[in-house]
């Protein structure tokens, strides 16, 4: 959903606020970061620095030099590509993890002697977990780095499958469910960072989109092969199939994921050489710089419910993405019950019903060249400087392109007109959220800059906790409204949403001129607002 965004205290990272962003680079090739991002301020110069601080203490400030190797943004291309595709695969087993449970929510409800409600908090919680647990964990990476974090807690995401495989009541299901939603939640708060750890802005585009396609993909694949375990096996082989999937991703990431993150390792190889030399002034800049973990938490949890009560951007875009998050879950109760009843389909035939949600978030992936296209070209024009609203080309086709899937999505759900039409229908929707989420994220990356890592935490932390309870109604809500005006009260929800893009795209250089955190985080030079609606009128 991020780094330091020029404040040591800005410390909460979101999967998506790190996938997504794509500030403006240094001019020196090997400073190719985003401004104001302490991880690399002073990492590439070619030897150590010594600062004479108060009091005469002579600390030997290191850096990295030019062209170190144990820089991640100077490791050779074979071990970048290695580092990232095994992060994006950890994300696609937890997107899966998330959305398998839904395919035997039904099953779990009868052994269990509950009703549907009830084993659909399985689901509830584990979301639960991933809004909250990145409070605590995010600042925790800031001081340990990455890698560790991402051990422990993928370890704990993998053994807590296994109660729930072998469970005797439904509580046990419950509470791992909400302890693996809790550890499986670095997987969307820390990937997109360590993407941005050793690609350059240039680089990296091409896996910052595979990563947020897991979101889609991974949730949609869920259902598609826990439908064929149900059936042919019984549901418990879910969760055993997750702990092999889980083990086996456990075991590449301890063999092959190193920290990426540059100011931990610089800060490890200064604790190394004070060992090794004897000699206690020898410092990395993190270790001056960093906040203290009490510091960094207090941040993560104050800092998000300004910007959740004093932007309107922020307030504009998390009551958007919030709905789209909604729905994406939604469809794990909606999609099954339309397909059963219209359809007559089982278990496996349900899970294939999840093959246009899994086609909707590789098309959107291919599309999003254009989008980048675009926002080059108008960043050109506005002279290198960063225009948000061209982050939201895509966002103005894409919130229309899902409300009229929503619509479509509800009056082809019919027995007399084909399944294959529902089923492409949420192919149709899932491209519009797709195209909405990255508009989302890069557009706030774009706007607070520094201060982005807390306006997408605000946004982050509702629309999971909004997209954690939908799932809980959305089967009564479907049956008694029925499937057309479910869909049509969806969808018409979408279609006065869509305002908001618009607005935004139009007005948004004016509201940005009067939020104190935008005008500061948006650029060095906040004259350049009126240049940047210039320039995005001309494009």
């Amino acid at each position: 959903m991020m780094e330091k965004i020029g404040e040591k205290s800005s410390s909460f990272h979101l999967e998506e606020s790190n996938s997504i962003e794509e500030n403006e680079e240094e001019e020196d090739v090997d400073n190719d970061v985003e401004k104001g991002d302490p991880r690399e301020k002073s990492l590439p110069t070619d030897s150590a620095l010594k600062n004479d601080l108060e009091g005469g203490s002579n600390i030997e400030m290191i850096a990295f030099k030019e062209k170190d190797e144990e820089n991640p943004f100077h490791w050779k291309k074979p071990k970048k590509r290695l580092v990232s595709l095994l992060c994006i695969l950890m994300t696609l087993i937890v997107s899966f993890s998330s959305s398998g449970y839904a395919s035997g929510a039904h099953k779990i409800a009868e052994e269990f002697g509950v009703g549907l409600t009830v084993s659909l908090l399985g689901i509830t919680l584990f979301v639960v977990g991933f809004a909250i647990a990145p409070l605590i964990l995010a600042p925790l990476s800031e001081v340990y780095g990455r890698s560790p974090i991402y051990y422990s807690s993928f370890f704990v995401f993998t053994v807590f499958a296994v109660p729930v495989a072998v469970a005797r009541n439904i509580e046990t299901v419950l509470i791992c469910r909400f302890i693996q939603g809790c550890a499986g939640s670095t997987a969307a708060t820390m990937v997109g960072g360590t993407l941005a750890d050793v690609w350059h802005a240039e680089e990296r585009g091409v896996y910052m989109s595979i990563y947020a396609s897991t979101v889609f993909v991974g949730t949609a694949l869920g259902p598609m092969i826990s439908g064929f375990l149900v059936y042919f096996i019984n549901w418990r082989w879910i969760f055993y199939v997750q702990t092999m999937l889980c083990s086996l991703t456990l075991v590449l990431l301890l063999i092959f994921l190193e920290e990426t993150r540059g100011s931990v390792i610089l800060s490890r190889r200064a604790k190394k050489m004070r060992k090794d030399s004897g000699n206690e002034n020898i410092r990395a800049p993190s270790d001056e710089e960093r906040s203290s973990l009490r510091a960094l938490i207090a941040i993560s949890l104050t800092r998000p419910v300004h910007f959740l009560t004093k932007e309107p951007i922020v307030i504009f875009f998390t009551i958007w993405l919030s709905f789209v998050w909604c729905i994406l879950y939604a469809c794990l109760a909606s999609i099954p019950n339309i397909l059963s009843t219209s359809y007559r389909f089982n278990e496996w035939q349900v899970g294939l019903g999840f093959t246009g949600m899994f086609t909707g978030g590789i098309i959107a992936t291919f599309l999003n060249p254009i989008q980048e296209h675009l926002y080059k070209r108008a960043k050109k024009k506005n002279g290198g400087e960063v225009v948000p609203e061209a982050r939201l080309y895509s966002s103005l086709v894409g919130t229309l392109v899902f409300s009229g899937g929503l619509f479509w999505f509800g009056w082809t759900s019919f027995p007399s007109i084909l399944w294959i039409s529902t089923v492409v229908a949420s192919g149709v929707f899932t491209i519009g959220m797709f195209q909405m989420y990255l508009a989302t994220f890069n557009y706030l990356t774009d706007s607070y800059k520094r201060y982005a890592a807390s306006a997408l935490a605000a946004q982050g932390f509702v629309r999971s906790m909004l997209g954690a309870f939908f799932p809980l109604f959305t089967y009564q809500m479907f049956t008694n409204l029925g499937f057309q005006w479910a869909g049509t009260l969806l969808g018409g929800i979408a279609l006065v949403l869509s305002v908001i893009p618009y607005a935004l795209f139009y007005y948004g250089p004016s509201i940005r001129a009067k939020s104190l955190f935008a005008k500061e985080g948006a650029s060095d030079n906040p004259r350049l607002l009126k240049k940047e609606k210039r320039t995005r009128r001309k494009t």
